[in-house]
């Protein structure tokens, strides 16, 4: 009688299989050489077959570490500023006063770590009088001009996008307490009064406060206490990475 063949057959396995095997550990190998280099395979392809959708920040591209968090902030707030609501507003963000003073809610809101913002001096409290210190104590206070107004500081461009403005409403309830605070997002220096900022401001009929973001001549009168300075190298990054941006824009 012939023998019974017991030997165990292995399948072999098909060609568009290994074939199909071998791209996928390819592209895995691929898209970690990619992440490492602090770039993303997958991203653009996504990209360059238009499925993901580009964000404020991609139109600057690849850009160095010393100033990409200064341009997270910066682009954000001028993408707050060239969305026009009215003839006199522009765009806010969906933010609830409360716990923190608008120039942090601003910052986390436009994607700065924590780290950065407590190493630029930005306080989370609400008073003002602490964050105008602190920035101060790191010598990040522009201070005005004796006997000069605000719009002087904006006409010679001591004033910049970015820069957060101190004062005190008019009549002052207590001496030299600020209780204004404005986050300027787009400075026009021929034209001062056209320079946008935002702010918390408190409506004296309803004492509910809202977030403006108005042209600087509609702000109520205040007495102007200096300029904060929050980043890394503001000015320097915003006239070498945002205005080139801005300058290549079609309306």
């Amino acid at each position: 009688m012939p023998k019974k063949n017991t030997s165990i057959r292995k399948k072999k396995t098909p060609l568009p299989a290994k074939i199909a095997v071998f791209l996928i550990f390819g592209l895995i190998a691929g898209e970690l050489i990619a992440r490492f280099m602090d770039r993303s395979l997958y991203e653009s392809f996504l990209k360059a077959a238009g499925i993901k959708s580009t964000t404020r920040m991609e139109k600057f591209g690849e850009q160095p570490p010393e100033v990409f968090h200064d341009l997270v902030y910066l682009s954000y707030i001028d993408s707050l500023a060239e969305h026009k609501l009215t003839e006199n507003t522009f765009a806010v963000p969906d933010i609830i006063p409360g716990r923190k003073n608008i120039l942090r809610l601003i910052l986390e809101e436009s994607g700065i770590p924590g780290g950065n913002i407590a190493r630029w001096g930005v306080t989370r409290s609400t008073d003002l009088n602490e964050l105008y210190l602190s920035l101060y104590n790191k010598k990040r206070i522009v201070l005005p001009r004796e006997g000069l107004p605000l719009m002087f500081d904006v006409r010679e461009g001591l004033v910049k996008t970015g820069y957060i403005l101190f004062g005190q409403y008019e009549p002052a309830e207590l001496e030299e307490e600020i209780d204004f605070c404005a986050i300027v997002t787009s400075v026009s220096k021929l034209w001062p009064e056209r320079t946008k900022i935002m702010f918390f401001d408190k409506n004296k009929v309803t004492g509910k406060t809202e977030l403006r973001h108005i042209f600087l001549e509609h702000i109520p009168q205040i007495i102007y206490f200096g300029s904060g300075i929050p980043g890394d190298n503001l000015a320097d990054t915003f006239e070498k990475k945002v205005r080139p941006v801005k300058n290549k824009r079609i309306y």
